[in-house]
């Protein structure tokens, strides 16, 4: 039982991981902005979270195809805030 919540737990945070990933590139090519500065205007409670992940001791590997979904998504909203598409 501990094997199969503890594996939950992993890919949790490899999701996690990998959405934060995709929203910092974005940010950072995209917006010019560092992600966390953003994050921070939306919503700063979040902020000590992203922190965790970034500071895991031995973190999962990005998933590169969810990684790609939410890329492409968060490219998708800031054209369509912007206009710019």
């Amino acid at each position: 039982m501990l094997d199969e919540v503890e594996g939950r737990e992993r890919r949790t945070v490899r999701v996690a991981l990998t959405v934060w990933e995709a929203f910092a590139k974005v940010c950072n090519e995209h917006l010019q902005l560092e992600p966390e500065t953003l994050l921070g205007a939306w919503c700063k409670s979040l902020l000590p979270e992203i922190e965790e992940l970034e500071t895991l001791p031995d973190p999962p590997e990005v998933d590169p195809k969810i990684f790609q979904e939410y890329e492409e998504a968060f490219k998708q909203v800031w054209e369509d805030v912007t206009g710019s598409g």
